[in-house]
């Protein structure tokens, strides 16, 4: 089936594609717009055909991934808006004020169910007003009801006709009436996330007998994520020094990625190596050391491992006395809710040793702490070379300045020439790149430089960044870019990013 309708897809778009430029030529043939259009609704049929049929065949995987919901619906309201503006409808939102904004879900098939619901309202709604209305509701455990409503005042629908909304009409008569596709995976997909469609006309904000209006409402249960309210408060820590974080682990590799990031920044760090026979060893660690760690990350080799940790410290109750963080080493459903229930304040799959994750936390829950007294040496290897290829003496000598104020010692290439003598000479982990080096540009160098499978991250200086720079930055195979005058922060951020 997914193959038929990704063959009809590319025919379809195929045919649209022909039709605009028939009436990019010839603007004056009006039915080519017509076949545009059709061939669009063919293919959002198609779309919804292959959807249906996932669902019926039970391929239909929802994601577990953790978003604002209010943020979401106010982006897809956006642009129903200005249409409900061009009819002469007004579309309100209302989000009760106690609503928990950040979920677990799909959002993707949620804002599905929310599109399907809005565009009918809007295409049978001719005067009057449509309402969304969203709250939560918190049950247990962190689990909340998420109550959804769509009303209208629009043309609303016969008892008879509301027995069969739900049901796929495929005799739907000549007059142009919808077998109600859309209708019913909207329905599926509610019921898929574990609530229930319903439909009632006339919907509670009709004022008129002519315009009965229509109500569509649901509820499903989610999971919240906010943050685990555990009263930490570490606004009074301004040196990394002042942190102090326990890592538990079986993975040795793991172990000295970790070591060298928290080693780096300067924070303390204790190491306790989890076997099956230390688990009364750990829990015991961290009852005569409450007070003495602010973030405690589980990282082994396997997820179950790190799960059974997780619950025999969640079941000891020790996981209230400061943040806890949890690395796995692969995605599976079902497992962010899991860490989110044992009281883990994050989850994250890690990929490979990028650790830039526990900078956002420490930014996130260290608000007042400096990165100041770190000097980048810490940061980043303090034998890094780097080549500056800037012809203009002025731009060489405060080049020079800057780097050796940042902690590192630069050459220097005045041309293409002195660049290639220099690579041929010594092994360079970095380049900077004006974009007016001669003998050409400095696109042209590194194209060539790209040619003879140089590796190097290289980046662009300029102090004229147009569109036509970027695009041609990332064309010519370029790693990115610094802005003229140098600044030294900037500097710092493409150094620990590449080098931490």
């Amino acid at each position: 089936m997914s193959r038929v309708s990704s063959d009809v897809r590319k025919t379809l778009n195929n045919v649209r594609d022909a039709a605009t430029l028939l009436e990019l030529q010839l603007p004056e043939e009006r039915h080519l717009s017509y076949i545009n259009k059709v061939t669009a609704n063919l293919s959002s049929l198609v779309e919804s055909v292959q959807d249906y049929a996932n669902i019926e065949s039970g391929r239909i995987i929802l994601d577990e991934i953790p978003f604002n919901i209010v943020d979401e619906i106010k982006k897809l309201t956006k642009k129903y808006h200005a249409e409900a503006r061009q009819k002469g409808i007004e579309l309100r939102v209302h989000i009760a004020p106690s609503t928990i904004r950040n979920i677990v879900g799909d959002p993707q098939r949620f804002l599905q169910v929310f599109d399907e619901l809005l565009s009918n309202a809007i295409k049978y709604t001719h005067e009057g007003s449509i309402r969304l209305s969203l709250e939560t509701t918190e049950l247990q455990k962190r689990k909340i009801l998420v109550k959804c409503s769509i009303e209208d005042t629009g043309q609303g629908m016969p008892k008879e006709k509301l027995k069969k909304l739900f049901k796929l009409d495929l005799l739907a008569n000549e007059q142009g009436d919808s077998i109600g596709l859309g209708i019913i995976i909207t329905k599926k997909l509610v019921e898929i996330m574990g609530g229930k469609l319903r439909a009632n006309s006339p919907s509670p904000i009709s004022t008129k007998p002519s315009a009965p209006g229509m109500q569509f409402s649901f509820s499903l249960e989610c999971y919240s994520d906010q943050p685990h309210d555990k009263n930490l408060d570490y606004s009074s820590i301004v040196s990394f020094r002042e942190i102090n974080v326990l890592v538990i682990t079986s993975d040795r590799y793991q172990m000295q990625y970790m070591e060298n990031f928290l080693n780096r920044r300067g924070i303390l760090s204790d190491f306790f190596i989890y076997n099956k026979d230390s688990s009364e060893i750990l829990t015991n660690k961290l009852i005569i050391d409450k007070s003495r760690y602010q973030m405690v990350v589980i990282a082994t080799e396997n997820s179950e491992l790190s799960f059974a940790i997780a619950r025999e410290i969640h079941r000891k109750d020790l996981t209230d006395y400061c943040l806890y963080v949890m690395a796995d080493t692969h995605s599976q459903r079902g497992n962010y809710i899991k860490a989110k229930s044992l009281n883990m304040d994050y989850y994250f799959v890690a990929a490979g040793n990028d650790l830039s994750i526990y900078d956002t936390i420490l930014t996130t829950h260290f608000p007042n702490l400096s990165y100041e007294d770190i000097a980048i040496t810490e940061l980043v290897r303090k034998d890094l070379r780097i080549l500056i290829a800037d012809h203009n003496e002025l731009g060489q000598m405060l080049a020079q300045i800057i780097f050796k104020k940042i902690g590192y010692e630069v050459d220097i290439a005045p041309n293409a020439s002195c660049l290639e003598n220099q690579l041929a000479q010594k092994t360079y982990d970095l380049i900077f790149i004006d974009l007016m080096f001669p003998p050409d540009n400095g696109f042209e160098t590194v194209e060539m430089l790209r040619e003879k499978n140089f590796k190097i991250p290289i980046f662009a200086m300029t102090a004229t960044l147009t569109r036509n720079n970027l695009k041609y930055i990332s064309d010519c195979g370029m790693n990115g870019y610094l802005s003229k005058p140098l600044n030294p922060d900037n500097i710092k951020h493409i150094l620990i990013k590449w080098f931490s």
